[in-house]
Order: structure tokens, then C-alpha cells, then sequence
């Protein structure tokens, strides 16, 4: 029993040996200019995938604005090829509105195929990497 937080420690160290550091996140079209600033690159990504999901994706808004969107956090894959994939839902309180937002998400990537935009993939030294990160978006029912 005293051994188990040893044998704990072991696995997480070897764990994290074989993860590497990443030297640039995905850039989001638009967050160019923190190119250079990994800290800003994520909030710059949040904050223009949920404009870009307002302003090209149809999504529908109640009637009455006293209707309250509800939060989603989703977990999601940029590829190599600046793609987003493998989309999961980690946190909703309503199934139909996760279910909308990663919907709506799918939607924008392939809004982002058709007219040539492109997430800039993340990179470790001068290779691109699949890169598993969280959105926080909002969806109406």
C-alpha cells in the first residue's frame, strides 16, 4: 500500500518523458499577430472560432433575448493539416445543445474547406502535430 503512490509517481514520469513540449499552438485565421506569444494564441482561437461561428454558421437564436445560451466545453484535435477532428462534448448541461454545437462546429470546417481558410497547425521544432485542445462555445435551443 505504501508503495502505490511511488509506483504512481513512476508511471506520470514516464508519462510525461514522452510527451513533448509544444513550440507553437494552432493559429486560428486572424491571430497571426501572437504568432510568437503561445499564452495569447489560445484566447485569440476561442475568441475568433466563436465569431466565426456566429458569422458563418447558421445557428438558431430565441425569440426572446431573455433566453440564456447554454455553455458547452468540447474537446477537439487540429491535425497536422490544420483540420479540426475528433470532436467530443466534456461538458453540457443540455445533450441537444452540445450536440448543436459540435455540430455547428463541423459546419464551420467545412465553411473553412470551401472558401481556403486554414488553421495553422501546431508545431514541435519545425514539424507539424496533431494538437488535442478544449473549446468553451455557447449554443442556443
Amino acid at each position: 500500500m505504501k508503495l502505490l503512490p511511488f509506483f504512481l509517481f513512476i508511471v506520470l514520469f514516464a508519462t510525461s518523458l514522452k510527451a513533448q513540449p509544444i513550440d507553437r499552438f494552432p493559429i486560428y485565421p486572424g491571430c497571426d499577430r501572437y504568432m510568437q506569444y503561445n499564452h495569447k494564441l489560445n484566447g485569440c482561437f476561442q475568441e475568433r472560432m466563436t465569431k466565426d461561428l456566429d458569422l458563418y454558421v447558421k445557428s438558431v437564436q430565441p425569440k426572446h433575448d431573455s433566453i440564456a445560451p447554454i455553455q458547452v466545453k468540447l474537446s477537439m484535435i487540429v491535425d497536422q493539416n490544420g483540420k479540426i477532428k475528433s470532436i467530443e462534448v466534456l461538458e453540457s448541461e443540455n445533450r441537444k445543445a452540445a450536440n448543436q454545437l459540435v455540430h455547428r462546429v463541423n459546419q464551420l470546417q467545412h465553411y473553412f474547406e470551401k472558401h481556403h481558410k486554414k488553421i495553422k497547425p501546431a508545431m514541435v521544432g519545425r514539424r507539424n502535430v496533431n494538437f488535442k485542445m478544449v473549446f468553451i462555445g455557447s449554443q442556443y435551443l
